[in-house]
């Protein structure tokens, strides 16, 4: 599967075929002949799609402190600072059946949907999490682990209250968009140096939210 996200396939058997030109070198993964497609294709059938996440949150536990992206420490904002946000996987309706919903129009829409966490300072994902596209983004908020003193930004579909409670009991800073009908109650306006509000902020609050 690595190989067809590095050489672009569109097919398994585009996949062998580009394996079989490049015999050779599947002699260093310890692969002395080149699969048939039946036996990709009745691997990935079986294979949940969870067997992907385990296997990266490994890789990246292993080789993040090595990588050149990797920072010792958290120092400064773009160390701490950390983006959730979501995309929409489409795929075709015979490869996963479970997943996707139905629209007005009876056509199956959104396949799979990762959710995904990013270091600003890095170029790769820290934290990834695939689920069927009609699956609530709420439900992958617990499974996020962050330092003590982090920042995560993410959009209102995020919504969730109790989570946020649990970031501030464990020194996790987070910023969002609230939701519209959302109850703010001020509790103290705060002073707002000019240098701030020349780069665009525009209030600064102690609220109670909910």
């Amino acid at each position: 599967m690595l190989s067809v996200c590095f050489w672009g396939c569109t097919s398994l058997q585009e996949l062998i075929s580009g394996m079989q030109a490049s015999e050779r070198r599947l002699l260093h993964l310890g692969l002395a002949s080149t699969p048939c497609k039946s036996t990709l294709a009745d691997a990935n059938k079986r294979r949940p799609e969870a067997f992907f996440g385990e296997l990266f949150h490994a890789l990246y536990g292993l080789h993040q402190g090595v990588s050149p992206d990797s920072r010792k420490g958290m120092k400064g904002l773009l160390d701490k600072l950390h983006i959730l946000d979501s995309t929409t996987i489409s795929l075709f309706s015979d490869v996963m059946h479970g997943t996707g919903s139905y629209g007005i129009n009876g056509r199956k829409k959104g396949g799979a949907k990762a959710h995904v966490v990013m270091r600003a300072r890095d170029e790769g994902p820290c934290f990834i999490d695939i689920t069927e596209g009609k699956r609530n983004d709420q439900h992958m908020l617990p499974l996020i682990t962050l330092p003590k003193g982090s920042v995560i930004v993410f959009d209102m579909g995020y919504n969730n209250y109790g989570q946020w409670r649990t970031w501030d009991k464990q020194g996790v800073w987070w910023a969002t968009r609230m939701k519209n009908g959302t109850v703010v109650n001020v509790l103290e306006d705060l002073f707002v140096p000019l240098s701030q509000k020349q780069a665009g902020v525009l209030s600064d609050q102690r609220v109670r939210l909910g």
